[in-house]
């Protein structure tokens, strides 16, 4: 449940305006720089262990309305960013 506590504090500090996490800042500098997106706000935070790694998770929406998302494995690698697509069933 340390987990929970940790996604719920980091999807509060985001949403109220508080102290973002720095990976947060990092993850808006790449992705305007990749992608031009100039982010409006944060969803679905997620950081957890893996094994001995870090992992960093978020979709993020764009001023313009586009949606990404991106994962980061590692605190020091950059962010592998993906366009999110309609689900067509």
């Amino acid at each position: 449940m340390v987990g929970a506590a940790v996604i719920v504090g980091i999807m509060q500090s985001a949403s109220s305006g508080q102290t973002q996490p720095i990976w947060l800042d990092e993850l808006k500098a790449q992705i305007y720089q990749d992608e031009g997106c100039d982010a409006n706000y944060f969803l679905n935070l997620h950081e957890y262990t893996l094994g001995s790694d870090k992992v960093y998770e978020a979709k993020v929406q764009c001023v313009d309305g586009r949606q990404f998302d991106a994962t980061r494995t590692g605190e020091f690698s950059l962010f592998v960013i993906r366009t999110c697509q309609p689900v067509v069933c």
